[in-house]
C-alpha cells in the first residue's frame, strides 16, 4: 500500500506512530496523523494548517482531556522499560479510519495525476473524512475545513 508514498509522507506516518505511542494508544489513529502532519519536515503542510487556524497545543489538550489521568500510558510512558523500548520498533496497526484515510489519500493522488502520495494528499483526504476523529479534532481546534481545503488546493495548483 505504501510504495507510492513519498519519503515525507512516510515520515508523517512514522511521526504519527511515535505520537500514538507517546499518548499510550495501541493503534495509529487519524488524530495522531493530524498531529504528525503539523510537524511535517518540509513545513508546507504545517504552514497551511497553521494559517488555517490549527493549533497543535489546542489539539493535544483536546486529546488528553478525553483520557483517564491514572493510567501509565497517559503519563507519557515515564520510566520506559526495555520491552517498551523494543515496542518502538514494532509497526503499529492502523485504525479502520486511518486505513480509510490512506486509501482516500492514494485516490486523491491518482485524481491529481500524481504518481506519489504527498503529505498534502493525506491532509486533503483528512479534510474530506468528516466522520473520523482526526477531522473532528481539526474542526474542534478552530480550523474552518473549507478554508483549509482551499489553501491545500491552491498550494497544489502552484
Amino acid at each position: 500500500m505504501f510504495e507510492s508514498f513519498t519519503e515525507s509522507a512516510i515520515h508523517v506516518l512514522m511521526t504519527a506512530q511515535k505520537q500514538a505511542r507517546k499518548l499510550g494508544h495501541d493503534r495509529l489513529g487519524t488524530r495522531e496523523i493530524l498531529i504528525a502532519l503539523s510537524k511535517e519536515p518540509s513545513g508546507l503542510v504545517g504552514h497551511i494548517m497553521e494559517s488555517a487556524g490549527f493549533s497543535i497545543d489546542r489539539c493535544l489538550v483536546e486529546i488528553q482531556s478525553g483520557r483517564s489521568i491514572n493510567s501509565d500510558a497517559t503519563s507519557g510512558r515515564r520510566g520506559l522499560k526495555l520491552a517498551c523500548i523494543m515496542d518502538l520498533f514494532t509497526p503499529m496497526p492502523f485504525s479502520s479510519d486511518s486505513l480509510r484515510l490512506m486509501h482516500a489519500a492514494i485516490a486523491l493522488s491518482h485524481k491529481a495525476n500524481s504518481k506519489n502520495v504527498l503529505p498534502e494528499h493525506i491532509l486533503l483526504a483528512l479534510s474530506e473524512l468528516h466522520d473520523c476523529r482526526g477531522a473532528q479534532l481539526l474542526s474542534k481546534s478552530g480550523v474552518q475545513i473549507h478554508t483549509l481545503r482551499n489553501k491545500i488546493l491552491a498550494m497544489s495548483a502552484s
